[in-house]
């Protein structure tokens, strides 16, 4: 209540809905940070959902990896690096 989110009776046997309306509220993300400074910006990897993505630039003077192309809701990405 007190950040406005989904709210879910948690003595239901079914929490499906409530966590399927929570995740409407969730944003695509246009960009990542990484947490450490890569030893080489051309040796960093990206994958969705476990295949290649290139649609990505790396900005160094933020450390943030930037999407051309966003990925598609619920995908899990991994980006890979030496630092």
């Amino acid at each position: 209540n007190a950040f406005n989110g989904q709210i879910i009776d948690i003595c239901s046997e079914d929490w499906s809905q409530g966590v399927a309306d929570a995740s409407n509220q969730v944003q695509p993300k246009e960009w990542l940070e990484l947490s450490r400074i890569p030893l080489n910006e051309q040796e960093i990897y990206m994958f969705v959902d476990g295949q290649p993505w290139h649609d990505w630039t790396y900005s160094a003077t933020e450390n943030k990896v930037y999407f051309d192309i966003v990925p598609p809701e619920q995908s899990l990405v991994e980006i890979a690096y030496y630092y």
